[in-house]
């Protein structure tokens, strides 16, 4: 865009205005072979269990194929993370919060942070050298599990010292008045004592629990004709473009010894592949109308 072009619209729009582009349980682009969430059943946590079964873990826990620094390289600004402790019999007196999915621990947190820090750093430097401008802005929406309310403080807290750029800390309805050029780095909700954005739901998805590709989209195409025009609210719709494994296909590939090979991010990628395109042009209208963020596996 040129740059004219491109002030016009920093200057009009607000995030509300946008499609976002995001990734679904990013921080699960890694799966821990030792450590387990919080969560998790104690017999995980026993080698002889845990330790067999890691494979299958990975194969319907791993939704993504990049890290986080990738990821907001490719174009993604809106992360969606699952935050909580380990268990305490796969700890190994390490206190810090990760980012877990299901039973799984991926990464910890203060990695997924500096990520984004770097991220902003390099952005700023390119975004300065060029004069271009390119929204360089990151939507966290940080859902915390099984914390306590101190953990939670203490989450914010950590949060807040380690991302070296402004976090916003308004309303929901004042984020409506802040034009793109003045939008600080970083918004994270989800996290009480973190600003106002202290509810998860400012930016969810309507969950859609099924691993049928076909299911999946026929039910996506109802939700976008039904959604909230966006200037008629100060929440993010969010367009779950995402498939769920069921506790039926853990079992099956246990069974199966190996011999049924499907992983979680295979499905995903045949998803995006074979029916992302065609439902955006089957739905453009609604899209462009309700959705501000449309996140993947």
């Amino acid at each position: 865009m040129a740059k004219s072009g491109s002030r016009r619209y920093e200057d009009t729009l607000s995030i509300y205005d946008c499609v976002i582009a995001g990734s679904h349980d990013s921080g699960a682009y890694v799966i821990d072979r030792t450590r387990f969430a919080r969560s998790a059943p104690r017999v995980l946590t026993m080698r002889v269990v845990g330790g067999p079964l890691h494979g299958v873990i990975d194969a319907f826990s791993r939704t993504q194929g990049a890290d986080i620094y990738t990821q907001l390289k490719a174009g993604v600004r809106f992360l969606d993370l699952r935050v909580s402790k380990l268990h305490p019999l796969s700890a190994r007196n390490d206190n810090r919060f990760w980012i877990v999915h299901g039973p799984a621990a991926c990464v910890a947190l203060d990695d997924v942070l500096h990520q984004i820090n770097r991220f902003h750093d390099e952005a700023h430097e390119h975004h300065h050298s060029d004069g271009m401008f390119r929204p360089q802005c990151v939507i966290t929406v940080v859902r915390p599990l099984r914390l306590e309310e101190h953990e939670v403080e203490e989450l914010a807290h950590t949060i807040q010292t380690l991302l070296k750029h402004e976090v916003y800390s308004g309303s929901a309805s004042e984020l409506r008045k802040i034009a793109l050029r003045e939008v600080p780095r970083n918004i994270v909700a989800g996290v009480k004592s973190l600003g106002q954005l202290d509810d998860f739901r400012w930016a969810a998805d309507e969950w859609i629990d099924t691993y049928d590709v076909d299911k999946k989209v026929a039910l996506l195409g109802n939700e976008v004709k039904r959604a909230v025009p966006r200037g008629e609210r100060d929440t993010l719709h969010v367009l779950g473009f995402t498939v769920t494994p069921q506790a039926y296909h853990f079992v099956f590939r246990v069974l199966s010894l190996g011999l049924y090979r499907d992983t979680l991010l295979k499905t995903a990628q045949r998803l995006n592949e074979t029916r992302l395109i065609s439902f955006v042009q089957q739905h453009r209208d609604e899209v462009r109308r309700g959705v501000n963020v449309v996140f993947f596996d």
